[in-house]
């Protein structure tokens, strides 16, 4: 358990900078201030709408190969569709990161 306490002066455009980049993390100020003081690794937190098409991709991804185990074939179209996805979905991942 964590006992002590620190207390820290900023001016307003530092505890704008510090809040705004711990709300992008998804952290709160004080897990973003002990990580960074650590020398943690901090990533930018995927936003819901890209969590969102992960998932979303990943169901389908999962229906197709039910579809394959089950019948023995695949909609070539379907994969095209599903890799055209994936795509999409890196390409976000990669303007976040940088």
């Amino acid at each position: 358990m964590r006992e002590k306490k620190l207390t820290v002066r900023l001016t307003d455009v530092e505890l704008e900078t510090i809040r705004e980049r711990a709300g992008i993390a998804k952290l709160s100020m004080s897990q973003f201030l002990l990580r960074a003081g650590i020398g943690r690794h901090i990533k930018p937190a995927l936003p819901d709408d890209v969590r969102r098409s992960i998932a979303g991709w990943g169901r389908n991804l999962n229906q197709l190969a039910h579809i394959k185990n089950s019948t023995g074939q695949i909609e070539i179209e379907a994969v095209e569709r599903l890799r055209a996805e994936a795509q999409k979905i890196v390409n976000a991942i990669s303007n976040i990161t940088r």
